[in-house]
């Protein structure tokens, strides 16, 4: 007979396994994007960016300009291809928080302390000096609440700090009053 510790770390373990196997699959590549930029926002690289705006366009132009000389990984509550198209990411990768599935990158909107906290760090790491962008901050805050975001955010901000990479992170501050 199986104990009650026995199939509690036989159930540690499967969980584990499942979660390594679904993280495999998040691991995300690091390229850069062709240069056709008139403008230039000009954010120093290293450093960790708020960017309060309705508009996401600000974001999206730092974010675009950095990827041009630095791998970067975007992500985002907004679908993929759309982005993609606009901001000209033709070869960024995107990280889509969804409860949909079948996108090749897709994390669930509650996963923001394990799933999408480790494709972040795993990305970081791998790629020392790169760019992220943590756009629909105000979408996270809806779903996950303020504390969890802020020390989600938080996390993220030091292990970039740890390898120099930026972290721009993008708010609709309309979004987040109370009413």
């Amino acid at each position: 007979g199986l104990g009650l510790g026995t199939i509690y770390r036989l159930l540690i373990a499967v969980v584990a396994t499942f979660s390594e196997l679904r993280l495999h699959f998040l691991e995300v590549p690091a390229v850069t994007e062709p240069t056709r930029l008139l403008t230039r926002v000009g954010l120093p690289p290293g450093l960790s960016y708020l960017i309060l705006s309705k508009d996401r366009d600000p974001a999206y132009a730092a974010f675009r300009e950095l990827v041009a000389t630095t791998p970067g990984l975007c992500i985002t509550g907004s679908y993929p291809p759309k982005l993609q198209r606009r901001f000209a990411l033709e070869r960024t990768p995107v990280l889509w928080v969804t409860s949909a599935s079948g996108y090749d990158f897709c994390v669930g909107p509650k996963a923001l302390e394990f799933e999408l906290l480790q494709s972040i760090v795993r990305f970081v790491k791998s790629n020392p000096a790169t760019v992220v962008l943590v756009d629909s901050v105000d979408l996270f805050v809806h779903t996950n609440g303020f504390e969890a975001v802020t020390r989600f955010l938080r996390r993220v901000n030091n292990r970039a700090a740890e390898r120099r990479s930026t972290i721009i992170a993008a708010v609709d501050p309309e979004a987040l009053t109370e009413g």
